[in-house]
């Protein structure tokens, strides 16, 4: 074999051997690429699961919260209700109209069922008090209407007032009224 022979086959040769070797660069640079890509979808799915998760987790929390002051404005809005009505109420007594007020004094009187004493009324209802009642009128008290009726000796005191009645009724049923406005 001449040199030159040689030197073609050591060419070829080489080639041939550059030619596996790239080959084989390209087979493992490839296999690196797909390992890098399954890594890299990998840390993407879990990114995109872990930021899921969070952004679940902050609905949640502002749902939450969101539902606390909707309940918040809600208690709030029923309690303006339930005081409006209650000043309502109370407004109602003390505009009562006359006839009205005459009748309510006479049922309160009869109620304290005293022939003789003292009788206490607001400044607006003591000529009414004095009409149904016939006791000694003794003077005004603050209050919204009706009356209070004491013994001759001051021993005994009925509070008939309709602050005090108003309370009481507004105590014991403003339960009921909620339930009336509210459910």
């Amino acid at each position: 074999m001449a040199l030159e022979d040689v030197e073609k086959q050591v060419a070829a040769n080489g080639r041939n051997e550059a030619d596996r070797i790239a080959k084989q660069a390209k087979a493992e640079a490839s296999n690196i690429m797909a390992d890098a890509r399954a890594e890299a979808q990998k840390i993407k799915t879990e990114f995109q699961e872990n930021a899921s998760q969070q952004v679940d987790r902050l609905r949640q929390r502002y749902l939450s919260a969101a539902n606390l002051e909707v309940k918040k404005a809600r208690l709030g809005a029923e309690k303006e209700v339930l005081a409006y009505v209650r000043d309502s109420f109370f407004t109602a007594l003390k505009d009562m109209p006359k006839e009205k007020r005459e009748e309510a004094l006479k049922k309160l009187a009869a109620m304290g069922g005293m022939e003789k004493g003292r009788v206490y009324a607001s400044e607006q209802d003591a000529e009414l008090v004095r009409k149904v009642t016939g006791l000694e009128f003794a003077g005004n008290i603050d209050c919204l209407g009706g009356l209070v009726v004491e013994s001759e000796d001051g021993s005994v005191s009925m509070v008939y007032t309709f602050d005090t009645i108003a309370e009481d009724v507004w105590s014991s049923d403003s339960k009921k009224v909620y339930d009336l406005l509210f459910d």
